[in-house]
């Protein structure tokens, strides 16, 4: 009986969510999860990865089986050409012929563009007939050509356009087999440089590797090697002597180049439309061809061959994937393994191609290919058709149409049931059953991760090409200039007529050929091609899954131009080559998770596998195999196994077990029990109230095409929330805030604003406790009083608030007597007190609970240290590294002269350091005086972004009015970019570091490209971080000073430091900087690497920035007077427009600025006590304004966890409990883990890159300190790309971990990284940054509504959850970006860059509403005798409305103080998980997302 509804609504619902698929999903999601023996403690991360793969929602997948197969059918008619070998030929066209199960698969449209393309439109050397010809003394050649890999199956309606694979059987006849083997290596590198010498095709090089059909046993890897064409062309010889061994070892030669080819308009195409009516479209494509090596002895009296011999290939194996364009070729081919087999489907051929084709899907699948193991497989199930395998003389009655075979063999499955595989035929085959496989595969052949990922390659063609253009063209004209000097032309051969290869060295170059090149403007061409590309990749990619992924590709995008500008093309090209290597590695993620994910959506597939002999029972042992396989060549076994594992959640629940206790107990039946503790889990994880909020969520209007990026996004941010909001909003405050005691104002040195912090609660015992337990220990009675300075922190209320007292000291006392530590000197009549401090996160230790940290230390000893958290080992999975202060205050009667005491003190410190500590100083970066710069730069003291090309302009720096238009800091990059990327062997060794498979396997564009990553990437690309990441101030590089000058930013190295002339020049650099730099102000930053006092500690990054303040004369230390006088008003704080009005003003840092000592606290308060308390509203509300502002950037730059932590800061200062609760979280998520592996990497790319390595510091280099931290990263990254929590691209799990293992084996045999291995690093922080953006995503729709109000900038009324209604709409929506190309009106269409939202919430009532007014000052003395006050923010609870801060009561020595508001309330003062999760994570009707948030999961996700 149908169901009856209420309302129409629902009914109208329930009807939406069945036609898109999310009823079924759902279920069978569900259906998946209760079948595992054991449950996983957060079901969601599970949940979430099953639907992952229905966010592809390509027109197949909404196409009945038998319209796909006939889809291909009536372009796929076959025709037997011999009914012995089974050769066939296609029906519609002359130009494709093979075996049966390769030409049912091969469109006509498809094979006729092919055609076309590899018969004229590539240089004949790449795709020669099969003609043979003579060289040498009696030595034939012929080469049969066929067409492979994806090609064979690309139907242009459907698919993208394929990369171009080829693959070269030549047959060499002669009588000497070591002859016959040279010439096979002449003809490869004549190809090669044939190819090369085309001004419009660049070579990339040539791989050496194991053949596809190679058996490994045991724990032997693959083989592979890949050479430079510049490389390859320095030593020929040396290289013609290492490929003669590898060929005779049957190793198979790959060339990989970029090929311009004209594309018929019959073939679809990604980059624009045609270029007129019977033309076709100019594009780049990647195109590889590997090399066969066959030779045949021919004795004088005999015709045929005597003997023949094979090298690394099976009997007929290129017709097994591949199809020839000529009846001839293939014949010819087919001849040559007559006397091995008769027939390609025979006794001895079979079995031996089937075996292979196993072997490789099975290794495509582990690498992580999972498109192209779908396309073997789609060919080895087509050969499981008996009557067309099996048959003795083929006939057309026997090759049926894909729909005929379906169809069939679905019949035998209902016919005799869908068991197991068994043997058919000879035994060779598998049930026909599995035919009905193919509906599915053809689906994700035509997916959109397929259509990604023909982007990806064309994006890295167009990177490829870019790169190598100019170098090309500066070979030519310096080839073409030495010609015309020597009175000459040197001319090219033809192969055919060729004796040595060593006579092609030069091509032919004349003047009309360099006249063309001038005109041709491929810049031009290749920016045309990206803006066509550029439409297309933001309708793929689309939102909800991609979320990290589709913020990151937007910002790249941004770089390109959305039309080519007539001039300046080439510098522009230069400035992108960044940008598109970097989105080349965003894509190829995105197209791997959603492949990777088929194997959990398409269950058959699976079934298929095994049943043709592929051992893959499900999604899991992909990735098993993947991280097991890695672990086996990892580092000789030093990486972390426990980090090998699968990506899978964490199984807490035995449902059998549990449900036999029950039994045993007598609390279930024992035929329910299993079914009982099931329900018993699903009520405990709130699975009921989960599927109602999905119901209500993702049917809710407007309605999208394709709900389930938006059901994916709802599904992880409750899966975070169910993560990270374990605790009581009472306890965690308990646990979070210290106690804190305001300095009393009498005591000497006292500011009337500085406190004391100290953490009553100690965290769990050394035993362990769990994070949801820890609240109940808080305030235990009976604890042991420590050392004051070891457990206290002092500052500014909020930054010591939550500031880790225990943890800091513990660093501090890790680094030793050299840093953090304070001094004092003085020089003449000028005396200096320099004052360490601490600040950015460190300020927010506490919320990290850094608790394993202090129970390690409590279990170490240290020589002479003693034992407690001085002994603590400082890697910590959520904190790498420290944001240090040095304050210089200096006394004396003029400022002048005390500057330039004070740049000689710092740079005798700075030299001092690198010679006199183990730690590594690698520079100093400081704000100068334009003219002093341009004067560094020219010297080579100095290098600066802002002042790029100052060498070849120095009359610039005679003024310092010329530098006002100074350009952007992109523009060195541009400068760095333009030089020769080419790279030589050196003449001791010939090719010292080949690529590996790993690296080469990753998908990055070539190395020349890749290489400028590290330089540039933050400049040009997503901003990766690192020590050299990013300078205090104006992102621009310049900044204007005390006087009004412009002041630039610059980057001395230690070498410059070292140097006679560079140590007068430091000194001057940092004087000039104190004159010149407001006071208190950061003037420069010191980059270096501690070496912690710890015997297992590694090299931890430290980044030190320098103030100045001058006095004539010590200010005295008196009570401080600042708090009696009266505030401003409470209007907007406005945005300070000169320096004048920002030094009135306190920055942000003073609230993140910790101090280690009541004497730096107090020293530095009496030198800054002229601004006042920074929690007076003229201060606080100027910083809460400012930082609303941040967020607002930080959000739409896709830094939501920095964004967090801003608002965090802004929270502490307001004393907003709930705020304080909930943005705290962000330090507890894995987005602060994936932050610090980040951390991590760029220290590695610092430290070891050989582009990166100054010689002076290198040689300080301590290996094992260097060890150590290799290992600790590679660990790192194995658990956290094997994690659901902190990974949602499960398609990274299948390269990373062999990427890891091959830097791993680099680093601790070399410890240095070449070009190719900081490509890979720079790749995996990248894939690093979508995680962290993904992951801080789905928790920032985890924050409450009042409080994202408040502090994080999200519009009143929208609720968290990301709705796809309202009229803010931006971007193209996430239905869109999976399907592709159906666009509809609910998905919108209004593409907006994320710089350009402006955000509905007004910064001037949050910071005029949400903080206490003039008249509620939070800290207002009222009696001059002084105290100590006591606050403990759990007390305090926010109201439901917005704009109001509770505060509680607090007395100073029994005299009232007013703390700012009313007494707060508990009812509704927060949200517990246990009062439902759907008030937590709401989706009102209408509601729109906040502009920047929108531009991370797109709107309806």
């Amino acid at each position: 009986m149908p169901r009856q509804y209420e309302y129409r609504v629902e009914q109208v619902r329930e009807e939406y969510l069945e036609q898109n698929g999310v009823g079924p999903a759902i279920r069978d999601a569900l259906k998946s999860l209760f079948s595992e023996p054991r449950l996983p403690d957060n079901p969601y991360f599970y949940l979430a990865s099953l639907l992952a793969a229905y966010v592809d929602q390509s027109p197949l997948w909404k196409l009945s089986d038998a319209d796909i197969a006939s889809t291909f059918d009536m372009e796929c008619a076959v025709e037997v050409v011999q009914p012995d070998t089974k050769l066939c030929r296609h029906a519609q066209t002359p130009h494709c012929f093979g075996l049966p199960h390769v030409v049912r698969l091969a469109p006509k449209s498809g094979v006729e563009v092919l055609s076309h393309v590899l018969n004229h439109g590539v240089p004949e050397a790449f795709f020669p007939s099969s003609l043979p010809f003579r060289v040498g003394s009696g030595y034939t050649i012929q080469e049969f050509c066929s067409v492979q890999g994806s090609c064979c199956v690309w139907h242009p309606s459907l698919m993208q356009f394929p990369a171009l694979e080829v693959r070269s059987d030549v047959l060499i006849s002669g009588a000497r087999m070591d002859e016959a083997v040279r010439i096979f290596i002449d003809l490869v590198l004549t190809c090669v440089e044939e190819v090369g010498a085309v001004p419009l095709y660049f070579v990339d090089g040539i791989a050496i590797m194991d053949p596809p059909s190679q058996i490994y046993e045991g724990s032997k890897q693959p083989f592979y090697q890949f050479f430079h064409m510049d490389d390859i062309l320095e030593r020929p010889e040396d290289f013609e002597k290492l490929a003669v061994r590898q060929v005779l070892g049957h190793k198979v030669i790959k060339m990989s180049c970029v090929l311009m080819i004209e594309v018929p308009q019959g073939g679809h195409a990604v980059g624009g439309e045609g270029h007129g009516e019977g033309h076709g479209q100019l594009r780049y494509e990647l195109a590889t061809k590997s090399y066969y090596f066959h030779y045949a002895s021919l004795e004088p009296s005999t015709i045929e061959y005597d003997q023949m011999q094979h090298y690394g290939t099976m009997p007929y194996e290129a017709l097994y994937e591949g199809y020839f364009l000529t009846l001839s070729t293939a014949r010819q081919y087919m001849h040559m393994f007559l006397e091995v087999d008769k027939q390609p489907y025979g006794p001895v051929a079979l079995p031996a191609n089937l075996d292979s084709l196993k072997r490789q899907i099975e290794r495509t699948l582990y690498a992580g290919k999972s498109l192209d193991a779908f396309r073997q497989l789609l060919h080895l199930i087509l050969i499981q058709d008996a009557e067309v395998t099996l048959s003795s003389q083929l006939s057309i009655k026997h090759v049926r149409s894909l729909e005929q075979t379906i169809m069939t063999g679905r019949g035998r499955a209902r016919g005799r049931g869908n068991g197991a595989a068994r043997g058919g035929g000879a035994g060779l085959l598998a049930n026909p059953t599995v035919l009905g496989v193919i509906p599915n595969l053809l689906r994700t052949l035509a997916s959109s991760a397929a259509t990604i990922q023909g982007i990806s390659r064309e994006v890295e063609a167009i990177s490829s090409a870019g790169d190598k253009w100019p170098a090309k063209v500066r070979q030519m004209r310096q080839a073409h200039a030495e010609a015309v000097t020597e009175g000459r032309l040197k001319t090219a051969q033809t192969a055919g007529s060729i004796s040595s290869r060593r006579t092609l060295r030069t091509p032919e170059v004349d003047s009309s050929m360099l006249s063309w090149l001038n005109t041709f403007d491929m810049e031009g061409k290749l920016l045309l091609q990206l803006e066509g590309i550029k439409k297309n990749v933001q309708a793929s990619m689309g939102k909800g899954v991609f979320s990290g992924l589709s913020l990151l590709i937007d910002q790249l995008l941004s770089h390109i131009p959305d039309t080519a500008p007539s001039i300046g093309t080439a510098k522009l090209l230069r400035q992108l080559q960044v940008v598109l290597v970097q989105l080349v590695q965003l894509l190829h993620v995105g197209s791997l998770t959603i492949a990777h994910s088929f194997l959990g959506r398409c269950a058959d597939i699976v079934w298929g596998l095994n049943c043709v002999g592929v051992q893959v029972t499900s999604i899991a042992d992909v990735q098993e195999a993947s991280g097991e396989a890695a672990m086996r060549s990892g580092a000789g076994g030093q990486l972390d196994s426990a980090a090998g594992t699968a990506l899978t959640p964490d199984w807490v629940l035995d449902v059998h077990s549990v449900a036999g206790a029950q039994v045993q107990n007598g609390g279930l039946a024992e035929r329910v029990s299993v079914e009982g503790a099931m329900l018993q889990y699903a009520v405990d994880v709130r699975l009921d109230e989960a599927l109602s909020m999905l119901w209500h969520q993702v049917s809710q209007p407007p309605q999208p095409l394709n709900p389930f990026p938006k059901l994916m996004h709802i599904v992880r941010s409750r899966a975070a929330k169910m993560e990270l909001w374990l605790d009581d909003e009472e306890e965690s405050l308990l646990r979070l805030a210290n106690e804190l005691t305001l300095s009393a104002a009498g005591d000497v040195g006292a500011s009337g604003w500085m406190y004391t912090g100290h953490r009553v609660f100690q965290g769990p015992q050394a035993e362990g406790g769990s994070r949801s337990t820890i609240g109940s220990q808080a305030r235990s009675q009976g604890q042991e009083e420590e050392e004051f300075g070891s457990s206290h922190v002092f500052g500014c209320y909020s930054a010591v608030a939550l500031a880790d007292a225990r943890a800091l000291h513990a660093f501090r006392s890790l680094l030793g007597s050299t840093l953090l530590a304070d001094r004092h000197w003085q020089q003449g009549a000028y005396t200096c007190e320099v004052v360490p401090a601490l600040c950015g996160d460190a300020a927010l230790t506490n919320a990290m609970e850094l608790h394993d940290f202090l129970k390690l230390g409590q279990d170490q000893q240290l020589d002479g240290a003693g034992s407690g958290p001085s002994a603590g080992d400082p890697h910590h999975p959520r904190l790498f590294g420290l944001l240090a202060e040095e304050h210089h205050l200096v006394t004396g009667p003029k400022r002048k002269e005390a500057a330039q005491v004070f740049g000689k003190e710092v740079a005798q410190r700075l030299i001092s350091l690198h010679t006199e500590s183990p730690h590594l100083l690698l520079s100093l970066e400081v704000w100068v005086p334009a003219p002093l710069a341009a004067r560094l730069v020219e010297a080579g003291l100095a290098t600066s972004s802002s002042l790029a090309g100052i060498a070849a302009a120095p009359g610039l720096a005679a003024s310092a009015g010329s530098w006002r238009n100074i350009g952007s800091p992109g523009d060195a990059s541009a400068e760095a970019n333009s030089s020769d990327a080419g790279r030589s062997a050196t003449p001791s060794e010939f090719n010292i570091r080949p690529s590996s498979a790993a690296m080469r396997s990753s998908h990055s564009a070539t190395s020349a490209t890749a290489s400028t990553v590290s330089s540039v990437g933050a400049q040009s690309g997503i901003d990766l971080g690192g020590l050299s990441g990013k300078q205090p101030g104006p992102e621009s590089g310049t900044m204007e000073g005390r006087k009004g000058d412009l002041l630039v930013w610059v980057h001395i190295g230690m070498r410059a430091m070292l140097d006679d002339a560079g140590k007068g020049e430091l000194a001057n650099a940092l004087g000039a900087a104190a004159r010149a730099v407001p006071q208190g102000r950061v003037l420069g930053a010191v980059s270096l690497y501690a070496a912690p006092a710890h015997p297992g500690a590694s090299y931890m990054p430290l980044k030190q920035h320098i103030t100045f303040q001058h006095h004539h004369i010590s200010p005295a230390l008196k009570p401080n007077q600042a708090m009696t006088f009266a505030a401003r008003d409470g209007s907007r704080p406005s945005s300070a427009r000169s320096s004048k009005d920002r030094d009135a003003y306190w920055g942000r840092d003073v609230y993140q600025r910790v101090f280690l000592s009541d004497f730096h606290a107090s020293t530095w308060a009496s030198w800054n006590r002229d601004r006042g308390d920074p929690a007076q509203p003229f201060h606080q509300e100027h910083m809460i304004a400012e930082g609303a502002r941040e967020v607002d950037t930080l959000i739409s730059k896709g830094q939501v966890l920095q964004a967090h932590k801003v608002a965090l800061v802004c929270a502490v200062a307001a004393q907003d409990g709930s705020g304080i609760y909930q943005l705290s979280r962000c330090c507890l998520s894995t987005a602060q883990e994936l932050s610090v592996l980040l951390s991590m990497n760029r220290a590695l790319a610092e430290l070891m890159g050989e582009d990166h390595q100054d010689a002076v510091v290198r040689a300080k280099f301590d290996t094992e300190r260097l060890r150590r931290l290799v290992l600790l990263y590679c660990n790192g990254m194995r658990r956290a790309m094997s994690s659901p929590r902190s990974c949602y691209f499960t398609g990274l799990l299948s390269i990373v971990p062999a990427m890891l293992a091959e830097l791993a084996d680099t680093a601790l045999s070399e410890f240095t990284f070449d070009a190719s291995h900081l490509a890979a690093l720079d790749q995996l922080a990248v894939w690093t940054k979508a995680c962290e953006v993904s992951v801080a995503a789905a928790l920032h729709d985890c924050i409450d509504d009042d409080v994202a109000v408040r502090w994080l900038g999200r519009p009143k009324g929208n609720s968290s959850g990301g709705g796809s209604g309202g009229s803010n709409r931006r971007g193209v929506s996430a239905a869109d970006g999976a399907a592709g190309r159906d666009h509809g009106s609910s998905g919108g269409s209004v593409v907006l860059r994320p710089g350009s939202a402006i955000r509905k919430g007004s910064v001037s009532g949050l910071a005029t509403s949400a903080h206490p007014s003039a008249s509620q000052q939070p800290y207002r003395h009222t009696s001059a005798s002084g105290g100590v006050v006591r606050r403990r923010l759990s007390g305090h609870r926010p109201s439901a409305s917005r704009g109001s801060v509770r505060g509680g009561d607090g007395a100073v020595d029994g005299v009232a103080v007013t703390m700012g508001g009313e007494q707060a309330s508990k009812e509704g003062a927060h949200h517990k998980w246990q009062g439902g999760v759907a008030g937590a994570v709401k989706l009102g009707s209408g509601s729109t997302l906040d502009p920047g948030i929108r531009s991370i999961w797109g709107e309806g996700d």
